[in-house]
């Protein structure tokens, strides 16, 4: 019986070209599963699993055991997996961090190695393997602390932990600058401005959880050209309400949008000033709730929440003035879950009662309704994303490019047209191991396989039929443990070079944790 989320196996004619070593063409299944072998164990010791990460771990060993003896799991597979700058996911900083009052670790050297490894992350890298560049933290961080978005600016890639705004050099993983904030950061916007300005929120030095006093409430602009700050502001609330726990920021060409409570503020990313705010709206007593940004300027918002029929909107605005310029209305019992694309708008509608029954709807350049996406029963879940980001525009398995939407979840992946919002086609590699659309580019599609106790990861080309599975990357297998401890949290690509972090990072470990891997050839 064929599986609803790939298409059938075609095995190649013997002695076909083109199969090679790729073995995600031969074999029975020409997309992956139990045919691809695990490698050469990898020379570098696993680090110690964080917390977050060994409850994962430990679910998953459980449910192998429950499988195993029903007689399933060796059908399965095997292997075990778990958003950005996300410019196509296109367009994490340290060596574990050190024992408390220890000294602070140097940044990694050029090359692949990083400090406290004891060896060069490529040592018993195998021939034909990307080679691989490991960033460690440097940081004292508590346990739990997120990685944010991942940003580039010229030849760096960027990305905000707890104090400190780091830059590292795509090259070689070498530091270019380091920004240390004064407290630490609770949120920061998927994209950047046009010419490589950001904002990033962080706290008023309340912590990092949820606890009394504890407030996201200051502003600060970074040139990531230069790792140089900008203006710096401090929200205030005249609200009650508005506490200022969860603020959600988003940047459209020059300015900035914060999503708070009930409210929505716009900035002058350039200079801070300010430019107007967003308050609620009747009819139907709609109040602002998240933002989004890009080429588009988006609001969503939660109606009549006082009733017993909410409802959730979209609508564009102009990023200078903030006039509305279309509003789109889903239907009662329906809510907006997350915003995929602004450039077509494609966004993701739940069923209230059932949050499992999801559609993608595609919206015109006037806001109004051009087409669903309904991926039926295919066992899709692309936005379930643990702990690695809760804004609007954080989905780290969908991506909208090339009139195709690519929706994930562990082990396959399926691709869907916008313009009939019919299935086009799928792949598979082994479940549970994570498979994460990274770039559509001339019709097809980057993506990233995560690696797993026994394999190191891969970056593909895939496409439709059975012969447009290409692996672009196999990804060092020295690196193959740092790798997996990282779950596929945050991954982009750009220019053929694969950056991976973890989205959660403890500290206070006395042995190196690698915050950021980066594969090419």
């Amino acid at each position: 019986m064929n599986q609803p989320w790939y298409e059938p196996p075609k095995a190649p004619p013997p002695g076909a070209a083109g199969t090679g070593d790729n073995p995600y063409a031969r074999g029975d299944d020409p997309w992956g599963g139990p045919s691809w072998q695990p490698e050469a164990p990898p020379p570098l010791p696993s680090p110690r699993p964080s917390r977050h990460r060994a409850v994962l771990l430990a679910g998953a060993a459980a449910l192998a055991l429950v499988l195993l003896g029903a007689g399933l799991y060796a059908g399965l597979g095997g292997g075990s997996g778990k958003e950005g700058g996300r410019a196509d996911r296109t367009a994490g900083p340290t060596v574990a961090a050190r024992p408390p009052g220890g000294p602070k670790a140097p940044s990694p050297a050029s090359g692949g190695s990083a400090p406290g490894l004891g060896a060069d992350i490529n040592i018993g890298r195998a021939a034909g393997e990307a080679r691989a560049w490991a960033f460690a933290n440097d940081l004292d961080v508590p346990d739990n602390t997120q990685l944010h978005d991942l940003w580039f600016a010229g030849d760096t890639v960027v990305q905000a932990a707890y104090t400190e705004v780091t830059a590292l050099r795509t090259a070689d993983g070498t530091k270019a600058w380091g920004l240390k904030l004064p407290a630490p950061v609770c949120d920061t916007p998927v994209g950047t401005t046009p010419d490589g300005k950001v904002v990033v929120a962080y706290t008023n030095g309340g912590g990092t959880g949820g606890g009394p006093g504890r407030r996201c409430n200051h502003l600060m602009m970074i040139d990531l050209k230069t790792g140089k700050p900008g203006w710096t502001k401090k929200l205030t609330s005249d609200a009650p309400s508005d506490t200022l726990l969860t603020i959600h920021l988003a940047i459209s060409g020059d300015t900035l949008m914060v999503g708070r409570f009930m409210s929505a503020d716009a900035y002058r990313v350039s200079d801070g000033a300010p430019l107007f705010v967003s308050r609620k709206e009747n009819p139907g007593a709609c109040y602002p709730d998240d933002v989004a940004g890009g080429v588009r300027l988006l609001q969503v918002d939660h109606c009549g929440i006082t009733g017993k029929t909410p409802q959730d909107q979209i609508k564009e605005l102009d990023p200078r003035t903030g006039k509305v310029k279309w509003r789109f209305r889903l239907p009662t019992g329906r809510k907006l879950w997350k915003v995929l694309s602004v450039d077509p708008v494609v966004i993701v509608s739940q069923d209230r009662t059932d949050i499992g029954k999801w559609t993608a709807v595609v919206l015109d350049a006037a806001g109004r309704q051009r087409m669903v996406v309904d991926p039926g029963n295919r066992g899709l879940d692309p936005c379930d994303e643990g702990d690695s980001g809760e804004g609007v525009q954080n989905c780290r398995g969908a991506l909208v490019g090339g009139g195709m939407l690519y929706a994930s979840t562990e082990g396959r992946l399926a691709a869907f047209s916008l313009a009939t919002g019919k299935f086009a086609w799928g792949r598979k590699v082994e479940a549970y191991r994570p498979l994460l659309p990274l770039k559509a580019e001339g019709g097809t599609l980057v993506a990233y396989v995560g690696a797993t106790s026994q394999q190191a990861g891969r970056t593909l080309r895939l496409g439709p039929g059975p012969d447009k599975v290409t692996v672009l990357l196999r990804h060092t297998s020295s690196a193959r443990a740092p790798e997996q401890e990282m779950l596929a949290g945050n991954v982009a690509y750009a220019a053929g070079r694969v950056f991976v972090t973890d989205s959660l990072m403890d500290g206070d470990d006395r042995q190196p944790v690698i915050r950021m891997l980066s594969f090419a050839d």
